[in-house]
């Protein structure tokens, strides 16, 4: 079932929102950040977001972790790209998620959004402090090793 207008046959597709997340590693430890808004909220996640819509992927990635929480990171390789439909406010939104395994650089990893997240950790992987939020963490953590 798809909208289509019924002047001129164009067809309006619902596509998947396309988002970035960093499985940001530093010594062995991984970045994860708690969230304060839904969907999850109080469910810990991977620093990401939503692209602009003029954005690409990488630079992308590397602008939400800075807002997000602060830290400078270089990205060292596609991890996996999983799709995901979210209830929020009342209605679904598909998601395209770009994961990336990315190397922390510089920077004291502190929670700036606060209307989004509330409190940021390093932690060992395999041990998350509570319920990881972001669907496929464990599949994430498999590919990457």
């Amino acid at each position: 079932d798809r909208l289509v207008c019924t002047q001129c046959a164009q067809i309006h597709y619902l596509n998947p929102k396309p988002t970035v997340k960093g499985a940001v590693m530093r010594e062995g430890k991984i970045l994860l950040v708690r969230r304060a808004e839904e969907p999850g909220i109080g469910s810990w996640d991977l620093p990401g977001g939503y692209l602009e819509w003029d954005e690409s992927p990488e630079p992308g990635l590397v602008r939400e972790i800075e807002e997000e929480v602060g830290i400078q990171v270089e990205i060292v390789k596609l991890a996996g790209v999983f799709q995901r439909v979210w209830g929020v406010a009342g209605h679904n939104i598909s998601i395209l998620n770009l994961a990336y395994l990315c190397r922390w650089v510089s920077g004291e990893a502190k929670p700036l959004q606060l209307h989004e997240l509330d409190q940021v950790v390093w932690v060992d992987p395999k041990n998350p402090p509570g319920r990881v939020g972001y669907g496929h963490y464990q599949e994430l953590m498999r590919l990457i090793g």
